[in-house]
């Protein structure tokens, strides 16, 4: 770039030079918030078959199996499984064989020696959720002593997830 000889035109540049340093410009702020609800939310996932093997009526058998509940973080939720396709409660649950008329009663509870875990009121099984998949596991038990017919057994049943 070419200078300017002139004095006069050093002399305005100069002057430009010296007026732009101290031309400021104008500002304005404005405050704004950012926001977000999380809502209360829970699922179920990976939850297996619960299979019993043989059974021999002289003995008690148990299975086990496990669902993975994920909730919210701090979310309450409680688990509740249905009476199966045979049971008319969380007490009298029943397979069916696959040809006779024959039922197998078993139970459901969240520990080995727990409570009946049902479908109704006070059956539940109640927790927080941790913002990951939390594994639970569902203990079934068939009692000693039942007389029926040898063959393959088999109920359905539904877990739901309360929050």
């Amino acid at each position: 770039m070419k200078l300017p000889t002139k004095p006069a035109q050093q002399a305005l540049l100069l002057c430009l030079t010296l007026v732009a340093g101290h031309v400021q410009a104008a500002t304005a702020t404005a405050n704004f918030n950012v926001t977000a609800t999380v809502s209360n939310a829970c699922s179920l996932s990976t939850i297996s078959d619960l299979a019993f093997g043989s059974y021999s009526f002289t003995l008690p058998s148990v299975g086990t199996t496990t669902v993975n509940v994920t909730c919210s973080l701090g979310s309450s939720y409680t688990l509740h499984i249905s009476d199966g396709l045979y049971g008319s409660s969380a007490s009298t649950r029943k397979m069916k064989h696959a040809t006779e008329i024959d039922t197998l009663d078993y139970t459901l509870s969240n520990t080995l020696a727990g409570a009946t875990w049902g479908n109704s009121a006070g059956t539940g099984v109640t927790g927080t959720g941790l913002g990951v998949a939390v594994p639970t596991v569902i203990y079934g038990s068939i009692a000693a002593n039942q007389t029926v017919t040898a063959g393959s057994y088999s109920d359905t049943l539904t877990m739901t997830v309360t929050f």
